[in-house]
């Protein structure tokens, strides 16, 4: 039986993300004033019999006005408390520091005081460092409860970073601080032999032959390359045997788009085929497509996907008026749309969820927006799965091209594009057959063109379809 008043408090405990500052202030003069009570016990030989309990107290109430003043001063109470790092220790190392110079200042001012008497240097001491250590000591307690917290019931992605420098090591603490996923660094990778058989932020560094020999006696999700200065040799090396072993490289992005120092989990790519070649990537510019898409609005089918989602990418480069991106995966749509604001363009783009075969939903989208130009790249492509589901292929491959192109015709596009595949070339599988059987319908209707110049046919659309390997 499920224990649904426990599972409510895990629930109710994970969403508070964020402990109010006042209650963080309240904790600090607390603990506080718990050290300088243990610094009199220790003054007086951990016995309670000879303790001046009113003087006590009295201390303890000028110490906790004096620790108000400071603490506001120097905001200790500022930081959030599950980021806690070296920052924060100077801060409240500082702090005490100054609480203590206070206490030892009065003790010289009014020497005959009997409260002040009390502020002997072995006080002060045992004070300055059970502060301390108990204000970070709680700090940290509470920082690995929201971890414990947030990895409790989650999977976990066991990844190991490539390049142990400054970049390495800040991708190992963008992942630990991840929210959405539970990261474990398992090793750095380094071809730096000084490093070897040491650790960095606490995770060894390993050679790349020892990495082989890791991978096999170890569960590896993900290899992270955050070396900059990588040899596409060495490059090649480390995806070759990636692929064979069935992990996944990414990238983290280049200095220049780190904000403050550091990066997004979700600015982590794949790594593209360009970063394998021993060459610069040919870049072409074509003027004729800047012609044709500037100031254009255009419609990109299946955006979130890998073609759709580059095609969304090149397109920026070419002043559109405006971007639909249209997609039913709201995921990678929705970190499309991240990457795209983290760019700066000036570009319109809009996310647009609904599936190509949704009729009303996908004429409304050409009623509301009126495109000039379709690139309808939605597909289902992969062969296996489309083998046990090959009604969801024809559905969306065929039918959903078919309602697109429709669509564009109704609605006076000027040019419609359909990415296709190479396994449309005397198809062999329910996936090729699909995109085969959706060419052949914009085929036809490309075929009508001919028809419209004799005035057969009034809606002005030209049609293409571009092969690609999926």
């Amino acid at each position: 039986m499920i224990n649904t008043s426990s599972n409510y408090s895990f629930q109710a405990l994970k969403r508070l993300s964020v402990v109010p500052r006042w209650l963080i202030f309240v904790l600090d003069l607390s603990v506080a004033s718990f050290a300088l009570f243990i610094a009199f016990l220790v003054r007086n030989n951990l016995l309670l019999d000879n303790i001046e309990w009113k003087t006590v107290f009295n201390s303890i109430f000028l110490t906790g006005l004096i620790n108000a003043i400071i603490f506001v001063a120097v905001r200790t109470y500022r930081g959030i408390v599950r980021y806690t790092g070296f920052q924060d220790s100077i801060r409240i190392s500082f702090a005490i520091g100054l609480s203590v110079g206070v206490l030892a200042l009065t003790q010289w001012i009014f020497p005959n005081s009997a409260t002040y008497q009390v502020f002997s240097k072995i006080v002060l001491f045992v004070y300055g460092t059970f502060s301390f250590l108990l204000l970070i000591g709680y700090r940290i307690a509470v920082k690995q409860g929201f971890q414990l917290i947030r990895n409790y019931r989650s999977s976990k992605k066991n990844v190991i970073i490539f390049g142990a420098g400054e970049s390495g090591v800040a991708t190992k603490r963008v992942l630990v601080h991840d929210t959405r996923t539970r990261f474990s660094v398992l090793a750095f990778v380094d071809d730096d032999k000084k490093k070897l058989n040491k650790s960095v932020d606490g995770v060894p560094v390993l050679h790349f032959e020892q990495f082989k020999e890791f991978v096999q006696l170890n569960a590896v999700d993900e290899l992270i390359i955050a070396s900059f200065s990588l040899s596409p040799s060495r490059k090649n090396e480390l995806v070759d045997f990636c692929l064979n072993q069935d992990i996944n490289v990414m990238t983290v992005p280049p200095y220049s788009q780190w904000t403050g120092g550091s990066f997004a989990t979700r600015q982590m790519r794949n790594i593209r085929i360009e970063e394998l070649l021993e060459r610069d990537p040919i870049v072409i510019q074509n003027e004729q497509i800047r012609q044709q898409v500037k100031g254009k609005r255009i419609l990109v089918t299946g955006a979130a996907g890998s073609i759709g989602s580059e095609i969304v990418r090149q397109l920026l480069n070419y002043s559109p008026e405006m971007i639909i991106l249209c997609d039913q995966a709201e995921t990678p749509l929705h970190e499309l749309e991240l990457e795209i604001q983290e760019k700066g363009t000036t570009v319109e783009c809009i996310p647009y969820l609904a599936s190509v075969t949704h009729e009303p939903r996908m004429d409304s989208l050409f009623e509301r927006f009126k495109p000039n130009h379709v690139y309808h790249a939605a597909a289902y492509k992969h062969v296996p799965m489309m083998e046990f589901n090959p009604a969801e292929a024809v559905k969306v491959n065929v039918l959903g091209t078919r309602l697109i192109a429709d669509l564009s015709v109704k609605h006076g596009v000027d040019r419609f594009v359909m990415v296709s595949t190479d396994k449309a070339v005397n198809p062999t599988n329910v996936m090729g057959a699909s995109k085969r059987l959706a060419e052949m319908y914009v085929q036809g209707l490309s075929s009508l063109e001919g028809q419209k110049k004799q005035g057969l046919l009034q809606p002005d659309l030209e049609m293409f379809w571009v092969p690609m390997a999926l």
